[in-house]
Parts: structure tokens; sequence; C-alpha cells
């Protein structure tokens, strides 16, 4: 087992030289990155059980490995594996998924079971590179992309470098807009239906630069999650939401406020004190502050995800499930989530009128929120129709641009006032 980078590189650059003055045909190379497992296990086991760990999946990939294949550590939680004389790809994927297998099964720490896992990326000589340090970068490359896409593993393709090369250059300009306003929130109005009145606003994220006006807010979020920016990201929204949320409660106006938060937000185990500190710096009512987080969110990995959200609702925040219905979250699940509300999401009720399918999905929801005591909250409401029918539902509240677009802060004012002379619905 080759113990570092260094030997690695130098090993690849040996075999494809053997390739090139040989009749081998295909000589491929996997990285395996281990998802922070290692560094998991020597924090909380110490760092001998992380080099048990490590030696264990070295003896678990020599015996499942030709020979001539050879595994080694690119750094504690990154190892590689070079296959070469292989025949064609079909025996790269066998490969691959041997790997996967093996390593899917628990390991043996201090007496108790370990699982871990990893993603996987594969580059191979001589059709996609043909030099030592480019094939290990592209197997580099195409591990991102399975990591990022929840997949096992992923064959390398050129689309991935554009990729992966467009991601470094919006992470580079995000970590600066972070630090130089050029990020900003709109507000979009919630309507309360039994009201008629504006009850509340989500802050969206915008960015400033004429150079990613064509970059969505799903992306720049990706983009964070994916790049280790997403606690400073969530930090700016989260301050910047419950600032402006102070001067709408000095203007008279007594509106919650929602913000979206990602699952590595519900990650950080100091999430419950940031919280609290901005809560006190803006002087803001907690339960004027709804959290918005997604079923997604919460199957990623509900332990912890239902322990952070406990805290929170401990606070005293409000607790928002967005999206609903495009996820997985059953009556089990919902039963168990601390929520306050459920948003239907815009893609079942854009079209409500006209699909009756969407029609009975939002009815059941609505009827699934009343049931649970949530109140539910319908998203895309374009036209009157669409929100008499909602109000016909039972719907609680309402959001989308029938009631108004996103705006920016000074126009809220003016829509609050303009619902507060009108009739209730």
């Amino acid at each position: 087992m080759l113990d570092n980078h260094t030997l690695l590189l130098e090993v690849l650059h040996q075999e494809i030289n053997k390739c090139q003055h040989g009749d081998q045909h295909i000589l491929a190379v996997l990285v395996v990155n281990l998802n922070n497992s290692i560094t998991k296990i020597d924090g909380i086991l110490g760092y001998d059980a992380g080099d048990q760990l490590l030696q264990q999946i070295g003896s678990r990939l020599k015996s499942i490995l030709r020979g001539r294949d050879i595994p080694g550590f690119i750094s504690r939680n990154e190892l590689a594996c070079i296959l070469p004389s292989i025949t064609s790809e079909g025996y790269i994927i066998l490969a691959a998924h041997k790997i996967l297998r093996t390593l899917e099964e628990p390991f043996m720490l201090a007496g108790r079971p370990v699982f871990i896992n990893v993603s996987l990326g594969i580059s191979h000589y001589p059709e996609l590179g043909k030099d030592a340090g480019n094939l290990l970068k592209q197997a580099n490359v195409a591990m991102h992309e399975a990591k990022h896409n929840n997949s096992p593993y992923i064959i390398y393709q050129a689309q991935h470098d554009l990729l992966s090369q467009l991601q470094f250059e919006i992470h580079t300009d995000l970590s600066s807009a972070i630090h130089n306003s050029e990020l900003f929130l709109c507000y979009q109005p919630q309507m309360d239906l039994r009201t008629g009145q504006i009850s509340g606003t989500e802050a969206l994220l915008r960015w400033n630069n004429a150079a990613r006006d064509n970059i969505s807010p799903s992306a720049i979020i990706s983009v964070a999650e994916n790049t280790g920016l997403i606690s400073a990201l969530t930090a700016w929204v989260f301050n910047a939401a419950l600032r402006q949320q102070s001067l709408f409660r000095r203007a008279g106006m007594d509106l919650s406020i929602s913000v979206n938060f990602s699952a590595r937000n519900l990650a950080e185990p100091e999430l419950p004190t940031f919280v609290t500190q901005v809560l006190e710096t803006w002087d803001v009512p907690p339960d004027k502050v709804v959290i918005e987080i997604t079923e997604r969110t919460m199957i990623e990995d509900e332990k912890r995800s239902l322990a952070a959200l406990s805290k929170l609702k401990d606070i005293g925040i409000r607790l928002s499930l967005d999206d609903f219905g495009t996820g997985y979250a059953s009556m089990s699940h919902l039963r168990k989530m601390p929520v306050d509300e459920i948003k239907v999401d815009i893609s079942f009720v854009k079209d409500m009128l006209f699909v009756k399918d969407d029609e009975r999905i939002v009815r059941s929801i609505i009827a699934l929120g009343r049931n649970f005591d949530l109140e539910v909250v319908a998203e895309g409401v374009e036209n009157k129709a669409t929100m008499d029918k909602l109000l016909d539902l039972g719907c609680d509240k309402i959001q989308g641009n029938y009631i108004s677009p996103a705006v920016c802060e000074g126009e809220i004012e003016e829509i609050v006032s303009r619902y507060h002379n009108m009739e209730p619905c």
C-alpha cells in the first residue's frame, strides 16, 4: 500500500510508461474519498483508532484487488487505486463496485461496528488522459462530481472540468461578495387568508454582480454548500434579515420574517448560540422569525437535524418545512418534526386549477397540515382564482406574484398599507 501522494504519482508515471512501450490496453485510476470518515473517527475515538481504520481499509482493498493492482493513500481521507492491464471499461466498473461493496461493510473499532461512506471517481488511460498528473486530477474531479450528485461513482467526462472551473470561479467571487456587500436581500410578502393582511415576508438572496447575473440563488447555495462557504453565507443572510426585521418593527410593521437554512447549517454545533446572539443584537422576538428547511434536508441526517431543530424550537424560533410534497417526508417523519408550518411547493400550486392531480395534492397537504395542527402556506399564487380556491380549501397563508413579487425593503411598507385597507378574504 503506497503511503503518500508523491510516491503514488511516481508509480502511476511508471505504469503509464509500461503502457506506452508494451502491449497493455487500458490503465485505470480510481480516487476514493472517505468523506471525512477518518477525521470523524480521530475526533471521537482518537488518532490511534483512525490509524487502525486506515489499516483495515488498506487490508480490505488488497484482499479484493488483483496482485498487480496498486492501492495507495493520497491523504488521510483519500486514497487511489491504479489498475494496470485493463481490457475494457466494464472491468473498471466491476472493480469500482467491488471497492464500494467492501468499504460499505462495517469495520470493528474499540469493539463496536463503524460504518463509512465513500465517493469514487474514475479516469483511464489512454482515452481520457496520457500523463500521471492529469489522470489523477481527472479522477479527483469525477470523485467530487460523485459526491455532489450523491452517486456511488462517476467516470470522468470533459464537461466535469468546465463545471469544476465554474464552481471554483463562483466560489472565489462569492467569498469576496460576502465580505464586500455585493449580496442583498429581497422580500416576498405573505398574506394571511384569514385576515387579508400581510403577515410576514420571506428573505430571498440576491447577488449584485454583473458577471454572475445568470446564477440562480439555488446555484449560489449549492456552490456555498460544496465549497465550505455555507456557514458564512447563512450567517450574512440571517443577520441581514433580522436587521431588516428590526427596521420593519420600528416602522410599525409587525411582520414575521422567513429565512432558509441548509442541512449543513443544522450540522453546526454553535448554531443555537449564533441564532440567539443575532436575535439579541437586533432585539427581534424569536416567534417573529421563521427558519425554513426542506424535506430533503431532514432526510439527509434525520437524527442530527431533529436535535438541531429542537434546540431552535426551545429558543422560540418558528420552523417551516419548505417545498412540501417534493421530498420524502412521510406522516411518520412529520409527526417527529418540531415544525410549525408546511409550505406547499409552487409546482403543485401554479397549475392546480387545471390539473386535477395537483389540486388533489394541495387539498391533501392542507388537510394533513390541519390534522397535525400546522399552518399551511401555499407558494406560487399567480391569480385571484387560485387564491380563492386555496381559501376554500382552508389554506392559512399564500405567497406569490399575485400578492407581490420579491421587492426591496423600501417597498414593503406600501404593500402592507395597501392590504391593510382591504376587506378580509
